[in-house]
């Protein structure tokens, strides 16, 4: 499992080229922006205009006592969409995948975008490793061309 989890990793880094990435410390920088962005108007001390699109794309939500950054919802009735961490991917990927039955792609995807936020070459890697998903495409088929 610790193999699995290292490749998958190491392949992540080289799908993202460079990108920006939600890791665990650029998630709690955010949270706390977005806790101080309340508090700055009595402190005098100016609002940024980065302050202001954190407080629009996200909000802090509360499980089990802990903190999580979420995409911000129109009303609270919709559901929580959490920005997941890329140190979290496997262990969410794993779970999620093995749930719904190693059904490929498209319901692995939505399914997990269903609660959080998930880049698709993300589980395009994951599912590359999946030795059952594997198993279960069986040989490739090549067409035979007749001649006349």
């Amino acid at each position: 499992m610790a193999e699995n989890r290292r490749r998958y990793e190491e392949e992540l880094l080289l799908c993202c080229n460079g990108q920006p990435r939600w890791t665990r410390r650029r998630i709690q920088e955010v949270i706390d922006i977005l806790e101080l962005f309340e508090q700055k108007p009595q402190l005098h001390v100016r609002r940024t205009s980065n302050d202001y699109f954190y407080a629009k794309t996200y909000e802090i939500i509360q499980k089990s006592g802990q903190k999580y950054l979420a995409l911000k919802r129109k009303s609270k009735s919709d559901r929580l969409i959490q920005v997941l961490a890329f140190e979290d991917y496997y262990d969410v990927l794993s779970e999620i995948h093995r749930k719904t039955g190693h059904v490929g792609r498209d319901k692995t995807m939505r399914t997990a975008k269903k609660t959080y936020t998930l880049p698709v070459w993300a589980v395009n890697s994951f599912l590359k490793m999946c030795m059952t998903c594997q198993n279960k495409k069986g040989c490739k088929k090549t067409k035979l061309i007749e001649s006349p």
